[in-house]
């Protein structure tokens, strides 16, 4: 574990970082330095993400002439959505373009990039969250953190990116 302060190596359960003195959360990310994204900005940015992936899902049934009415439309729109929130969220830029246009990002407890398999988990978590009346959506303007139940699945955070 890692003080997100100062970047040096922590003891786990450690209240207060023993190289900078910054009190740590369990997790090891300082409280004073970190930023968490509220609940509005990542709706807002959800739903620019969301009309990005309807357009690109759009252009993927037009090229390969997939019909509205088959099972097939479900697989690919689960499947364009998984690939461009994965794909995105564990690049250099740790965001999709929604959240890179309000400056967060996704980052795991050490404020580091997240992986691809952390961002599938986080991803098909997305449907629990929604599965219940979008109670897991809404837990992120609630909890200490802002997370969201996907997040705290997944075991990330949004943050802003300063």
């Amino acid at each position: 574990m890692y003080c997100s302060n100062c970047g040096k190596e922590v003891p786990r359960n450690t209240k207060f970082c023993p190289n900078c003195g910054a009190k740590l959360t369990s997790s090891g990310l300082a409280d004073s330095s970190v930023k968490y994204a509220g609940f509005w900005i990542r709706f807002i940015a959800i739903l620019v993400d969301g009309i990005i992936v309807g357009i690109v899902f759009s252009l993927v049934t037009s090229l390969f002439n997939i019909p509205k009415d088959s099972g097939l439309i479900n697989l690919a729109s689960t499947i364009v959505g998984w690939l461009y929130f994965a794909l995105m969220q564990s690049s250099d830029k740790q965001a999709t373009l929604g959240k890179t246009l309000f400056n967060i990002k996704v980052v795991d407890s050490n404020l580091k990039r997240i992986s691809f398999k952390r961002a599938t988990i986080r991803y098909f978590s997305k449907f629990l969250s929604a599965f219940i009346l979008f109670i897991g959506y809404i837990m992120a303007g609630f909890t200490t953190k802002k997370q969201a139940l996907h997040d705290k699945i997944a075991k990330t955070y949004v943050i802003k990116n300063e």
